[in-house]
């Protein structure tokens, strides 16, 4: 990164949609751009580009701590939630931790709709999508779609334009009101960026269209955070209520990830989850964890079932696939979600 002029993007949740927003929208205006992404970008059907270029953008993880050994040229910092709990002990160790990665940052940006990086954290610039006023960028939002977001952009509280963005999702338009600000803060013409929005697209499993079995419509999404499966599943709810979308039902079938983040977070888990539909839980992706003797995925179903009646435990993605018809239903959405091998549903699905 030391080679480019580079542009890194941290927070809890969004990194890997911003990022590629971010690359997606500077390559398109420069052709000038590197990329090293978390996740699948769909223009370039892979998670990175390197090129000899004069940007290089790139996600940056907070989970182990080396976030504090990088230094940006521009840092972005979407939002801070706790998270990563087998490394930081408490949420003030994480906020300490992205301190670091901003003062290091020669431009910082953050998001000020986020309570906790406001609080923290002082930046040269902000976004928001909940007001005009004493920020540098916001999007306000005009109508949610299924399909896409309507929303005003606005710089300086000055109404710039309304865009229709081909990305659906709250928590996305923060994503992109963040990518289009840092394309401002390095004096890409607003103009070359308005021209390129509607080649945006989502990173692979995040909110990913798999396709349809017997009128099922299967979408991988990567949410293994409670804040990520709340947001998720309001997404998922605009499509039920396009009635023209003949979706009846919303079901997720989520395998839970690390042992340290279900324990910290089971009652937010349970809360969430059970807002769902119907509920599937597979066991826990340890991602190297020992087990803990108080979790485990029958114990999340149990506490789902005081809330709602429709969970069932099932071992892993093979007992899914030979379950998966009896029960669900034509007309079900069904989010297969989590960090793990989860995303191999879709395969064995197809290969019955």
């Amino acid at each position: 990164m030391k080679s480019f002029k580079s542009i890194a993007v941290a927070g809890s949740h969004g990194k890997t949609s911003t990022s590629t927003f971010l690359t997606t929208l500077i390559d398109l205006c420069t052709k000038d751009t590197s990329s090293i992404v978390g996740g699948i970008i769909p223009r370039y059907e892979s998670n990175s580009i390197i090129k000899n270029s004069t940007y290089l953008i790139a996600e940056i993880d907070e989970s182990d701590g080396t976030i504090s050994k990088y230094r940006p040229y521009l840092g972005i910092i979407n939002n801070i939630d706790f998270d990563h709990c087998d490394y930081y002990l408490n949420i003030n160790e994480l906020i300490t931790s992205l301190c670091e990665f901003g003062s290091n940052s020669k431009i910082l940006l953050t998001n000020d709709d986020c309570e906790v990086s406001k609080k923290n954290i002082t930046s040269d610039y902000t976004w928001s999508i909940k007001k005009t006023n004493n920020v540098d960028f916001a999007m306000i939002s005009k109508k949610f779609d299924p399909e896409y977001t309507i929303a005003d952009y606005y710089e300086k509280g000055k109404v710039i334009t309304r865009l229709k963005i081909p990305i659906p999702g709250i928590h996305n338009l923060s994503n992109i009101t963040a990518a289009i600000s840092a394309c401002r803060i390095i004096n890409i013409d607003i103009n070359c960026i308005l021209k390129n929005i509607q080649s945006l697209q989502l990173p692979r499993k995040r909110f990913d269209l798999r396709g349809e079995i017997s009128g099922r419509k299967i979408i991988d999404d990567y949410g293994h955070h409670p804040n990520e499966i709340k947001a998720t599943i309001e997404l998922a709810r605009l499509f039920i209520k396009k009635k023209d979308n003949n979706i009846n039902r919303l079901v997720i079938v989520f395998q839970p990830h690390r042992y340290s983040r279900i324990n910290k977070f089971i009652n937010q888990f349970i809360e969430e989850l059970s807002k769902a539909d119907y509920i599937i839980i597979t066991n826990i992706f340890s991602a190297g964890e020992n087990e803990l003797n108080n979790i485990n995925s029958q114990i999340i179903a149990d506490k789902i079932y005081k809330l709602n009646k429709n969970v069932k435990f099932l071992d892993n993605n093979y007992e899914v696939a030979k379950n998966f018809f009896d029960l669900t239903n034509r007309g079900d959405l069904i989010l297969n979600m989590g960090a793990g091998d989860c995303h191999n549903l879709w395969s064995l699905l197809n290969s019955k």
